[in-house]
This record gives structure tokens, C-alpha cells and sequence, in this order.
């Protein structure tokens, strides 16, 4: 990625922006992918499989397409990191290499001494807004991978809300809480795999706010416990519930009674009693 800079005397100078690429990451995923599309292709079906069968076979399905999304977030990850690596060593080199200011002792003349200035200035200059064009660069980079990240966890949650009444409920319920969430809580989401699952779990256990006072290392521990117990809310949710038996029918009213003895063996007492009941 190139950036011309105009500078005076109707030169243009050519910035190297450098830029992180994911290539590699994109080679495995589809390498990856090929290889689950292999194993599922070789596969046989087994007609005589049980209903926990045919579940477990889902579950497997369900499972594969979320290491695949886990994946790709886990590579965006990986960019906005390298993104931000790149910036603070981009910065840390524009630090240590500034040239020393000229020293008028150093010239025979004031003459010399103030063009040598006039140029050491000029030059910092230049290496500032160079050094900020390639730091802004890079942000740009960054923001689009984020915005790739937020739009993978918005239709991840989407899917939950649209396959699970109770998600779709919990979320909708806790909206005013989600959108108050503080910035270094947001910024813990992205460091986990699963984060719409932790959010529906906090939600659904009325603890999503606890976490917004915790310091960062322990809500961070907190969320990683929290996205466990999602994935087993939504996998539970995904098993069908096991058919109950149907209540017994009563016995009919006005039915005479089994338990009631035979006329003859009724004493006169009882005998009276049952022709006025």
C-alpha cells in the first residue's frame, strides 16, 4: 500500500505503508475445510441410527460449523493484534532514531549553523507525517478488521436469537444492560471465542452488570466461564426433551365404585346407606 506525500518544491515522496496480510490463515481454513468436507463425503449412512443418534450427528454438524467461525475470528484476532504489534514498533523506531539537533557551536558560521537547523527541521518534519500516515494506515486496517469481527458477532447472535425462543428473550430483556457495557469489558468480548454465548449466559443467570465492576484479569476469567456455560444452555436447548407419558384417565363420574361390597353381603345398616346415596 503506497501513499504519496506532496511535499515542497513540487516533489512527491512515496510512503511504504507496511500491511498485514491473514493469507496464510485464509490457506488453512480452506485446507481445514476440505478436510471436514472429506470426512463428512466418507461418511456412510446408517439407517438403523437412534433418534440420540441422529441428534449427536446434529450436534457434531452444529459443532464443526462454529470451529469454523471460531476460526475466522480467531484469525481476525490474530490480524488486529499483528495490526497493533506493527503500529507500537512503527512508533518505537520513530522514537529511538531521531537525528540529535545541530549544535551552533559545531559551525564555523551562524549562516551554516541556521541552514543546518532549517534542514534538521524540515526533515523531522517530513519523518513525522510519514511515520503518521503509516500509523494511520494501519488503523484503518485494524478498524476494518473490527468491523469485520463486530459483524461476525452480531449474526452469530442473530442465529442463537432466531433458533432459541429463550436467547431470543434473555437478549431482548438485558438490551438496556448490553448496551450500557464499559469499553474494557467490550474489549474482553474480542479476546473470547464465543462471546454472544457468555453474553446469553451472564443475561440468563442475572449477572451480565456484576461483571461491568470487575477489573479486567478477573472479568476475564469470569467471561471464559461464562462461554462454557452458554455452549451448554445452547446445547441442551438443541437436544429434544425426552416424550412423557401420557396422565392416566380417570375414573368416569357417576361410575359405580369396584370397592363396594355385593348387596349380599351388605349389613341392613349399609344397605341403607346405599339406597340413599
Amino acid at each position: 500500500m503506497q501513499i504519496e506525500n506532496e511535499i515542497a518544491g513540487g516533489e512527491t515522496e512515496v510512503v511504504e505503508t507496511p500491511e498485514v496480510t491473514d493469507a496464510a490463515d485464509e490457506t488453512n481454513d480452506v485446507s481445514e475445510d476440505n478436510a471436514e468436507q472429506e470426512a463428512v463425503e466418507g461418511e456412510e449412512p446408517d439407517d438403523t441410527a437412534s433418534e440420540d443418534g441422529e441428534v449427536d450427528k446434529e450436534m457434531k454438524t452444529i459443532k464443526k460449523a462454529l470451529n469454523k467461525k471460531n476460526r475466522y475470528i480467531d484469525n481476525q484476532r490474530a490480524r488486529i493484534r499483528a495490526l497493533e504489534a506493527e503500529m507500537q514498533n512503527l512508533q518505537s523506531k520513530f522514537s529511538q532514531n531521531k537525528p540529535e539537533a545541530p549544535v551552533m557551536e559545531k559551525f564555523d558560521s551562524v549562516l551554516d549553523y541556521m541552514k543546518a537547523d532549517q534542514n534538521f527541521t524540515l526533515e523531522q518534519k517530513l519523518a513525522e507525517q510519514s511515520n503518521k500516515q503509516q500509523i494511520q494506515a494501519l488503523q484503518q486496517q485494524q478498524q476494518m478488521a473490527r468491523q469485520i469481527q463486530d459483524q461476525s458477532m452480531a449474526e452469530h447472535m442473530t442465529e442463537m436469537m432466531t433458533s432459541n425462543p429463550d436467547v431470543n428473550k434473555t437478549i431482548r430483556d438485558n438490551a438496556p444492560i448490553i448496551q450500557q457495557m464499559p469499553d474494557h469489558i467490550a474489549a474482553l468480548m474480542y479476546e473470547i471465542d464465543n462471546a454472544p454465548a457468555a453474553t446469553y449466559a451472564l443475561a440468563k443467570e442475572g449477572r451480565l452488570q456484576d461483571i461491568y465492576y470487575m477489573p479486567p484479569h478477573v472479568a476475564a476469567n469470569y467471561l471464559v466461564q461464562a462461554e462454557q456455560r452458554g455452549m451448554q444452555y445452547l446445547q441442551q436447548a438443541a437436544r429434544p426433551q425426552p416424550k412423557q407419558a401420557p396422565a392416566p384417565i380417570g375414573s368416569l363420574k357417576g361410575a359405580g365404585k369396584s370397592s363396594q361390597k355385593p348387596l349380599s353381603q351388605m349389613s341392613p345398616n349399609e344397605l341403607d346407606k346405599w339406597r340413599k346415596s
